[in-house]
């Protein structure tokens, strides 16, 4: 996403600045106008912000669990048997995230670093179980140097709604503009082969198709 983004809004036209913060962070501060926007938004769960037509893909959460666990997923009732370990103020799924409204069993990470702690935690049995987004899951593992056979994705979930850059409601006129750069630039990309290459260097299909 963040390669699409610097091709769209190139840095000789836009000052664009990325930052790495915790969620809770960008969503209050996109609703409040102290930043323009917010990746990977969705209407769902942000309804008030500005949003092109353009998405930027699609979420797949799973769980993870160490290498040779038992528990398998089998419903709602079987999450009440285990310690799960997730981002805090995400959405995934409405069966988990009815379990996780009862922060029972429920470890919650924040900050930046929050899914490397997650995965920590994990493999030192803090939590029996982590749900996350798989793609961002899986590079994270190799990011730590953690073998990836030592860690099972036991179930997926169905893939989430679309995700859209999700511009600030406090500045309408002007997030209307960027929403509307992003689509076209998005599509161009995506017409001329552009969008692909990216996508065939993270080995990702495009979600449009």
């Amino acid at each position: 996403i963040i390669e699409i983004l610097k091709k769209i809004f190139p840095e000789a036209a836009y000052d664009l600045q990325i930052q790495n913060r915790a969620w809770s962070w960008v969503i209050k501060s996109v609703e409040t106008g102290e930043i323009d926007a917010a990746i990977a938004a969705d209407h769902v769960n942000n309804p008030t912000f500005i949003f092109p037509t353009e998405s930027v893909g699609v979420q797949v959460f799973g769980l993870f669990v160490k290498k040779d666990t038992a528990w398998r997923y089998d419903g709602k009732e079987s999450l009440g048997k285990i310690k799960l370990g997730c981002m805090q103020d995400y959405s995934y799924n409405p069966v988990v995230d009815a379990h996780i409204t009862k922060k029972k069993g429920v470890y919650f990470m924040t900050g930046t670093d929050g899914l490397s702690r997650g995965i920590k935690m994990l493999m030192n049995s803090r939590h029996d179980v982590f749900i996350g987004e798989v793609k961002v899951f899986q590079m994270k593992l190799h990011e730590l140097k953690i073998d990836p056979s030592d860690i099972e994705l036991i179930h997926t979930f169905p893939p989430s709604s679309p995700l859209h850059i999700g511009f600030s409601p406090a500045n309408p006129e002007q997030s209307k503009k960027w929403a509307l750069v992003f689509s076209k630039g998005i599509a161009a990309m995506r017409k001329n082969g552009e969008l692909q290459k990216i996508l065939d260097r993270y080995k990702i299909k495009d979600w449009v198709e």
